[in-house]
């Protein structure tokens, strides 16, 4: 997700400063959308009890609130809306990286020694 990650929060600033139209910047949200859904979607699908989903599963519900407020954001001059959006969006990916890491360290910890 960091290459998307990195791809909407420019989107963001290129729409912001008038460097990306309208229809460019929605197309950049609706992909970064589908791919929220689809990250969803797996969690619901084979959901895995514990601490760390409950934070991945509140990165996502933050990243969702910042696509809400990009959602139908036609005007250059909604900068405090596109930076709201970037907030939500950059915070919401820290609590994703850190539930994937939580969850790499309990396996870690869980699997046996080598050897």
């Amino acid at each position: 997700m960091t290459e998307s990650l990195q791809r909407i929060l420019a989107a963001i600033d290129g729409f912001r400063c008038g460097e990306l139209g309208a229809d460019e910047f929605q197309a950049e949200v609706a992909f970064f959308s589908a791919l929220v859904h689809q990250a969803r979607r797996a969690v619901e699908e084979e959901p895995h009890a514990g601490q760390p989903l409950a934070l991945y599963l509140e990165g996502l519900q933050d990243i969702e609130a910042g696509l809400g407020f990009l959602e139908g954001m036609d005007d250059h001059s909604q900068s405090s809306a596109g930076e709201t959006a970037a907030s939500l969006i950059w915070d919401g990916s820290g609590k994703i990286q850190a539930s994937v890491r939580a969850a790499a360290a309990k396996a870690d910890l869980s699997s046996p020694p080598p050897g």
